[in-house]
């Protein structure tokens, strides 16, 4: 039996990350497909789509638990598993890539 390959995007639920998310977005892209859901932010989504994300608006805000949801629902449609991080870019996207964390960067 042959395994298919695990394709795998990043999902980023995102809130008034304005100035944060474009440097995710692009960190993240390195490494894997993004997915932003902007949970009512005004600044977030116009920003992420420019680095190269592909953007769910979620209006009006309904917290992060729904944007997880709503991002999680997306990527198993279009076929993806999914690796979280946060849209302030505390995670780095190599390791949500590799599966892990990056010991020289706190969780």
């Amino acid at each position: 039996m042959t395994q298919a390959r695990l394709r795998v995007l990043a999902l980023v639920p995102a809130h008034d990350e304005g100035p944060r998310i474009g440097r995710v977005v692009i960190e993240a892209a390195r490494h894997l497909p993004v997915l932003v859901v902007d949970d009512g932010s005004d600044d977030t989504a116009q920003t992420a789509q420019r680095a190269g994300a592909r953007v769910i608006r979620q209006r009006p805000n309904r917290g992060k638990r729904a944007a997880l949801r709503t991002g999680f629902a997306d990527a198993l449609e279009r076929g993806f598993d999914a690796t979280t991080l946060d849209g302030d870019g505390q995670r780095r996207a190599r390791s949500a890539a590799a599966g892990g964390t990056d010991p020289r960067r706190p969780e």
